[in-house]
């Protein structure tokens, strides 16, 4: 069984050699990471039990943020198989998804967010996929939203005029242009990580998560050196899964939008040149004042208390990510 190291606040992967695993090691592991998910995680693993009884060798591996909404106490209940660590603080979704990853022993890892419901067959059929896949990958399927509209699920490869888009141009209108919808298996920029099935040599190979992610764009990165490394990053359009999309993180708008727009300016300083991360963190930084003026004049005319909210969320969040990266002096 694989085993975590902790150095300065980050889990280290350490797995057993091949030689030292058990013939009885699980086919799959589930990882599942959960924070305040009590009204999602439930559905969440009914649903999954039904998909892993149809596996056979599995296990469920449940890393639980601190939650204070008795999410681990229903966990335990529904699952008292599960593999269940529960952590003193909240740590992010990169630093508590290694940590359950460190303690699989299964062929392939199944990164699960409890707010996705999987249909019949869904499991088998990924793992029929990457079984017969050659080489390593990283695979997804499409997400759909609970009443069954489409959601972003395969995305083309980051660029900083691709962040720009999405930036300055309304949502709707530059999501076809950072996503894409083939209608058949074939390799894609990312997927999600909201399901994402890899092999756990991989995964270990490419060293996990990137746990400076706290939360956002670290399934892009892990997707994006994994295309460096010559592992295939594949969509998987003829499997859909219901995706609630981040029914949790919207509870708290002044986090979600620190942690999202501030995982934007680090994939940018991780993988783009100097001079081109520094652009991107300028366009992150006049992208949030846009939306906020753009929420607070909306709110303002049509009294609308959400969009103040989000007005002063995004100031808020904005001053945070001023104060975290040094970036007083653009703006």
């Amino acid at each position: 069984m694989s085993q975590p190291r902790v150095q300065n606040n980050q889990v280290t992967l350490m797995t057993l050699p091949d030689s030292q695993k058990s013939a009885d090691d699980p086919l799959l592991s589930v990882v599942m990471v959960t924070f305040h998910s009590r009204d999602d995680v439930g559905r969440c693993l009914d649903h999954l039990l039904a998909e892993l009884s149809s596996i056979g060798r599995s296990e469920l591996i449940v890393v639980d943020n601190a939650s204070q909404d008795g999410t681990v106490e229903l966990v335990r209940e529904k699952v008292p198989t599960a593999k269940t660590v529960v952590l003193d603080s909240n740590t992010g979704f990169a630093a508590a998804a290694n940590r359950g990853a460190s303690l699989a022993s299964g062929n392939y890892l199944l990164f699960l967010n409890p707010d996705v419901m999987l249909p019949d067959g869904a499991v088998l059929k990924l793992l029929e996929r990457a079984e017969r896949v050659s080489g390593d990958h990283i695979i997804g399927p499409e997400l759909q939203f609970p009443n069954g509209t489409a959601q972003a699920s395969f995305f083309r490869k980051p660029t900083l005029f691709r962040l720009a888009l999405e930036l300055f141009l309304p949502y709707r209108v530059a999501l076809p242009l950072l996503t894409e919808r083939p209608s058949q298996t074939r390799k894609v920029g990312a997927v999600s990580g909201a399901c994402m099935l890899v092999r756990r040599k991989a995964f270990e190979a490419l060293g996990g998560f990137d746990e400076r992610f706290f939360l956002y764009s670290e399934d892009f990165d892990l997707c994006f050196r994994a295309h460096r490394s010559g592992i295939d990053v594949i969509a998987l359009p003829e499997v859909t899964v219901v995706h609630a999309l981040g029914s949790s993180a919207w509870k708290d708008l002044e986090s979600f939008f620190y942690h999202y727009y501030r995982a934007k300016i680090l994939f940018a300083r991780m993988h783009f040149g100097p001079f081109t991360a520094q652009v991107a963190a300028m366009l992150v930084v006049k992208g949030v004042v846009l939306r906020f003026l753009g929420y607070a004049v909306v709110g303002t005319l049509s009294g609308g208390r959400s969009y103040r909210a989000r007005a002063r969320a995004l100031l808020t969040a904005l001053r945070r990510i001023l104060q975290s990266l040094g970036l007083h002096s653009q703006t």
